[in-house]
């Protein structure tokens, strides 16, 4: 939220509403795939009693209807939840149990796991030295990760590299490993590691469209 009149610039919460993911003994939770949360909250996150909007329904009704219908319009959020394909399934069982992130950057992710598990334990002589490892992919990714701009970079040119890809290459794992760590370094480091690109403000659309 930007103010008009001033370079001022802060945050706005329109709300909270609280999905239980576990039960309490750990287990997913099984939701349709979608779900309508009754009422969005007002007041900050677990604050009993506040609504979004006081306005609506401030008047008392002695109309049942018309006391439903001012309940009605208070926001509403509907969360869709669906199940991952097999192929992110296998993805996902390759990554920490917990971790946040978009789904079109788990095959990424997945990479990342793995070269790191690479350098830590099969392309090592001793598992238990604390040598510094030298691996601009390794270092870099997490830091790309967070920037939404680069990583689309990313998947567009990992997407036109599959596309020219032999078959028998696209079945191959390490050779996608390969690959993978190519297509980083080309179109990646090179732009992250530019002097002319602005450090990355989330929630900054002028920033946004100073780093296109």
């Amino acid at each position: 939220l930007s103010l008009q009149n001033s370079n001022q610039s802060g945050e706005f919460g329109c709300g909270w509403v609280h999905l239980r993911l576990f039960d309490q003994q750990g287990i997913p939770n099984r939701y349709p795939r979608v779900m309508a949360i009754s009422q969005v909250n007002g007041g900050t996150p677990y604050e009993k009693g506040v609504l979004v909007d006081p306005s609506i329904g401030r008047k008392d009704s002695t109309s049942l209807l018309r006391s439903m219908m001012a309940s009605n319009k208070q926001p509403r959020l509907i969360i869709r939840l669906t199940a991952p394909t097999k192929e992110q399934k296998e993805l996902m069982d390759s990554l920490p149990p917990e971790i946040i992130s978009s789904t079109s950057y788990i095959t990424y992710l997945s990479f990342y796991r793995q070269f790191l598990a690479d350098a830590l334990l099969r392309d090592t002589t001793d598992i238990q030295s604390s040598e510094l490892l030298h691996s601009p992919t390794l270092s870099l990714f997490p830091v790309v990760a967070e920037q939404p701009d680069l990583m689309d970079i990313l998947r567009m040119g990992w997407a036109e590299r599959l596309r020219n890809a032999k078959r028998s290459d696209k079945k191959d794992n390490d050779t996608l490993k390969v690959l993978f760590r190519k297509t980083f370094m080309e179109l990646i480091y090179p732009i992250h590691s530019s002097a002319m690109l602005k450090l990355i403000i989330h929630g900054s659309s002028e920033r946004e469209e100073v780093r296109v």
